[in-house]
């Protein structure tokens, strides 16, 4: 009983937070295409028919779609109280966000290993052995796929 007052109380008919999220998406998109017109053209001996902004543009394209979908999903449904973000995620952000700034210094491998023992450790993994393990193959994983097969480079940072 008490939880369907709530609920009333909190869907005055309001707009849900989704459409707040899609808007904000959708203004992303439309920046991040704008800095698809900056890009240089890449020669046509190297561009295989596939100009340089077809990807990230198809990406955005996908991203405002599903936009979209979340915005006119959010104006079907009340508004409704959500719990706060546990700590959990903001810390896993957090993390995340530190190993993109440290990639350029430190070399992309080495971000990896580092992030897959932080990452493990933080969530309350308490065994070693295993923790080894993914900072060991999640790199070599890495480098066997991108650098190996298919040509990449990736950055080294200050071990390059």
């Amino acid at each position: 009983m008490e939880s369907e007052s709530r609920s009333q109380s909190s869907g005055n008919g309001g707009v849900n937070t989704d459409l707040g999220v899609a808007v904000a998406l959708l203004v992303f998109c439309g920046a991040t295409f704008y800095v698809t017109t900056s890009f240089r053209e890449v020669p046509a001996m190297l561009s295989q028919n596939v100009p340089a902004t077809f990807f990230p543009r198809l990406v955005l394209a996908a991203i405002a779609a599903l936009s979209v979908a979340v915005g006119v999903a959010g104006l079907k449904q009340q508004r409704e109280r959500r719990p706060a973000v546990p700590t959990k995620v903001i810390g896993t952000g957090a993390i995340f966000i530190v190993t993109v700034t440290v990639v350029q210094i430190l070399g992309m491998l080495t971000a990896v290993c580092l992030v897959a023992i932080a990452m493990p450790v933080y969530w309350g993994e308490r065994r070693p052995l295993r923790i080894a393990l993914l900072a060991i193959c999640l790199p070599v994983a890495i480098y066997l796929v991108f650098v190996l097969t298919l040509g990449m480079r990736l950055p080294t940072g200050v071990f390059g």
